[in-house]
């Protein structure tokens, strides 16, 4: 095969390897259409921490954590994505490109490394083609809060390159940035801390290049691992403990024990092996569960992983097959990360494929040529035929899975469908249904969509009593059937059993309290700002809790505090139209004409995306205002 000409072999490098990236961009281009969904609303459009440059420095200190800024373990993240906000504003489409623009720019840093170390064009081409266009792929691209893994192997891949040039050139910048690549990636999530020893095994194994003496692999390796190590010291400090997640009941090895665990998470990560092959079960939600030692798919999980293992030994003694044995070895120490034995939110998703699954490439790439030799010599089919075969199945199947993530609402649609044990999803279908309710107050079928969202409400409570989310979803269908009292009962429980923003419970409480039957009037406005103020020190850059306290003082009578508030939240957040016409409501019930229309005027890109109903009328009362205080403009 080696002397085998090629159908690339006469292709310039540039051309070849444009053509390559271009086909990952395509793929995955659909993605610009999209909107934001998941973790975004979040980490993106309600963290009002991204919103001014000058926060970035409480990031080395345990301030930002203290604060509730989500992903502050995550420096490089957090700094990204505010250098990103400034850039492209909260554009989807920009966001959406930016996440395509790094998938690139991973594949094209996996073709630089093989291409580096020495890997000849008839594997750096389809390996490279084959991981940018992987159908597990979809979840990571599609979703913008997901590029954290993008990121960290951009990083992590550039740090690998230069531990490789400084061992041909021994310059010593190179080493320098080494670490620091390895740092910022780690920095951005720890899923690629595995590469230090994934580099070692490359270097050490040696399947195409020339090996070197150990010693020059020495002083890279350590300030590789050097680099990890100083970003698990950064969490300790930051974090009191290297576990972001604590006792949360989010992290399901607190409730059943880590073995049951481990032993699911054996046959998820064979699980994972079947999709990369073939690209089918890819789904938005998976459900958490335990498993026990002895069942039959554990079973076959510890002797398929057992038998890789051994594979890969026989391989590497006596350098008998040098590249078998690293690919097996680099895919289980990137799967590290994500094999649960640290203690993980979901045990199981697509996105945690992402980068243990180019050394996996690298090995289909071979099998499928060699597959393809075979075939060629007994069918006369084309050498390429099985590798071209895998390309358009994974291609195809990839812009069929983006496609689940172009909307919350069809994202767990489909969620559901492929997961409908989900307390997770079950719980976010009732709480979108409801919202449907509070956008149309009185919508023709309004007694159809309070069916649909108690029912997915009380399916959520079956599945995952434990869970807040099915209390959070009992709580807000009770508010929007106006059973204040059940409202409230719930939210406490909701409470109870939040270890992470725990401020949606509060904010709840607060909006409920003053319409709690059986209390004073004083007490119920105490509970309501006793809520508020806790709100606040928890999460003083969450624009929703200025955007509340705003809206309770105006109902209260308190235009002061109501504008200093409406304000902090357009500063977090300074697209949300509903806190820009809520300010000029409370200066028109106030009578200053001349601030309103001030606000109203300098607010005219927030009020683009606001319903054209309510502007029209809000602009009406405006208009009303003028007319009756003509002295003012």
């Amino acid at each position: 095969m080696g002397e085998r000409v090629e159908p690339w072999d006469g292709v310039p490098q540039r051309w070849l390897y444009g053509g390559i990236l271009l086909l990952t961009a395509f793929v995955f281009g659909s993605t610009l259409t999209f909107g934001f969904v998941y973790d975004d609303h979040w980490t993106l459009l309600g963290n009002g921490f991204l919103r001014d440059l000058s926060n970035l420095p409480m990031l080395l200190g345990r301030e930002a954590a203290a604060s509730g800024v989500p992903d502050a373990f995550r420096p490089t993240l957090v700094v990204f994505d505010t250098v990103t906000y400034a850039l492209l504003g909260l554009s989807p489409a920009a966001h959406h490109a930016m996440s395509v623009l790094l998938h690139v720019l991973v594949t094209g840093l996996v073709g630089l490394w093989l291409a580096r170390e020495g890997a000849p064009r008839r594997i750096v081409v389809p390996a490279t083609t084959l991981f940018g266009v992987l159908a597990i792929h979809g979840e990571a691209v599609a979703v913008v809060s997901y590029r954290e893994d993008l990121l960290a192997a951009a990083l992590g891949l550039a740090a690998v390159l230069s531990a490789t040039a400084y061992v041909r050139s021994s310059a010593w910048p190179r080493l320098l940035a080494a670490g620091l690549l390895m740092a910022l990636a780690c920095g951005a999530k720890l899923s690629v801390a595995g590469l230090p020893l994934v580099w070692l095994a490359m270097r050490t194994l040696s399947p195409w290049d020339r090996p070197v003496s150990r010693r020059r692999l020495l002083a890279p390796t350590a300030v590789l691992l050097l680099g990890v190590a100083v970003v698990l010291a950064f969490r300790a400090i930051v974090l009191d403990g290297l576990d972001p997640y604590g006792a949360s009941e989010r992290v399901f090895a607190h409730r059943v024990g880590l073995g049951p665990v481990l032993a699911a998470s054996l046959q998820i990560h064979l699980g994972y092996l079947q999709q990369l092959w073939l690209p089918r079960g890819l789904s938005p939600e998976y459900v958490d569960y335990g498993a026990s030692w002895t069942d039959p798919a554990t079973v076959c999980a510890v002797l398929a992983f057992g038998g890789l293992l051994l594979v890969a030994v026989a391989a590497a003694r006596g350098r008998r097959a040098p590249l078998v044995a690293w690919v097996i070895i680099a895919a289980f120490i990137l799967a590290g990360p994500t094999s649960n034995l640290a203690p993980m939110p979901n045990m199981r998703a697509d996105r945690f494929v992402y980068l243990s699954s180019a050394p996996v490439c690298v090995g289909m790439s071979v099998a499928l040529l060699r597959a393809g030799t075979w075939l060629h010599g007994r069918w006369a089919l084309h050498p390429l035929a099985p590798w071209v075969a895998m390309v358009v199945l994974q291609g195809s199947v990839a812009q069929g899975v983006t496609a689940a993530y172009r909307s919350d609402s069809r994202l767990w649609q489909i969620a559901l469908r492929r997961a409908p044990h989900s307390a997770r999803g079950h719980a976010i279908v009732g709480e979108l249904l409801i919202g449907t309710l509070r956008e149309q107050p009185d919508p023709l079928d309004r007694p159809l969509l309070l069916v649909r969202a108690r029912t997915h409400c009380a399916m959520a409570m079956h599945y995952d009593p434990a869970s807040p989310l099915p209390h959070l979803c009992e709580a807000r269908l009770a508010a929007a059937e106006r059973d204040w009292t059940r409202s409230d009962a719930s939210f406490e429980r909701a409470l109870e059993r939040m270890s992470t923003r725990p401020e949606r419970a509060r904010l709840a409480l607060a909006s409920t309290a003053l319409d709690l039957p059986g209390l004073p009037y004083d007490q119920r406005v105490q509970r309501a700002f006793e809520a508020l103020e806790r709100a606040r020190r928890e999460a003083p850059y969450v624009a929703e809790v200025f955007a509340v306290s705003g809206r309770l003082r105006h109902r209260l009578g308190e235009p002061d505090g109501a504008a200093d508030d409406y304000a902090r939240a357009s500063d977090l957040h300074p697209e949300r139209w509903d806190v820009v016409m809520a300010g000029v409501e409370l200066q028109l019930d106030l009578g200053h004409t001349a601030a309103a229309s001030q606000q109203w005027n300098a607010a005219t890109a927030a009020l683009d995306e606001a319903p054209a109903g309510r502007v029209q009328a809000l602009q009406r009362r405006i208009d009303a205002a003028r007319r009756r205080q003509p002295d003012q403009p």
